[in-house]
């Protein structure tokens, strides 16, 4: 969603914006949203979502994977999207994807243990992954994963 949700200068189209270019991306069937922006795919992605992945994993992991990415952008001048490129001095700064994560993490984590018993998601299965395990097995056999979700009520709906 980082593709529809930015214009290059890293400037940010709204919501409104977001859902009209998601839009035509929902139209064909199969197709994959990867992004955690509520506003906009909560009212337009979550009614047609017949699966939700919810990749939770620990804030460590998150600020290290972070830090490395943006650091080797910054230092390669490797894009990130829209033409945009990262800048080692744009790591700190207040609008900086570090002091993001930092800023939103302990929100979102709680958000995302909520999610496998949101009304608005009944019709849809939840996988909420915790670790890199977690994720690991859903990507070496999505069917056995899926299903083994499916029996543990605990994990998934």
């Amino acid at each position: 969603m980082t593709t529809f949700s930015g214009d290059p200068g890293w400037r940010e189209v709204g919501h409104a914006e977001l859902a009209r270019r998601l839009a035509p991306q929902l139209d064909p069937p199969g197709w994959v949203v990867a992004g955690n922006y509520f506003a906009t795919t909560e009212p337009r992605v979550w009614p047609r979502a017949t699966h939700l992945v919810v990749l939770d994993l620990p804030y460590p992991l998150m600020l290290w994977r972070t830090l490395r990415r943006t650091l080797h952008r910054g230092l390669s001048g490797q894009p990130c999207c829209n033409g945009n490129v990262e800048s080692i001095w744009r790591l700190f700064h207040r609008d900086g994807v570090l002091r993001y994560l930092t800023r939103t993490w302990r929100k979102r984590h709680a958000r995302y243990a909520t999610l496998p018993y949101e009304p608005a998601l009944a019709h849809t299965r939840v996988l909420h992954l915790r670790s890199t395990a977690a994720v690991r097995a859903l990507l070496a056999d999505p069917a056995n994963a899926l299903k083994a979700r499916a029996e543990s009520p605990a994990t998934a709906r």
